[in-house]
């Protein structure tokens, strides 16, 4: 698979913000995106959770990996990964999670 070029980097002002640290899903994890699939993170205190996007491919007939989390959770301070879940999902998605995590007390 080919990717597209990087896009040329932005020219950040003061009165932009500051990106302070970034988590690669697809190489860390192995995730596979389809459409765009993504959800809202949720932070509660120092933890982002989010549900990396696993999903078909575009054949719409092949899970690329059905073995990557569905669920994971990232410590936002020193942005290192916490904890991800083994529900073993992947294998059983329909088309893709698009859904985003939600607490309650």
């Amino acid at each position: 698979m080919s990717l597209a070029p990087a896009s040329p980097r932005a020219n950040i002002g003061p009165k932009d913000a500051d990106i302070i640290w970034r988590y690669d899903m697809m190489d860390e994890l192995g995730v596979f995106p389809h459409n765009a699939s993504n959800c809202s993170v949720l932070i509660v205190g120092d933890r982002v959770y989010v549900a990396p996007p696993t999903a078909q491919d575009w054949t719409h007939s092949n899970i690329p990996s059905p073995n990557s989390p569905s669920f994971i959770a990232l410590d936002k301070r020193p942005s290192h990964w916490r904890a991800k879940n083994d529900a073993q999902i992947g294998p059983h998605i329909f088309h893709g999670l698009w859904s985003s995590p939600s607490a309650a007390w």
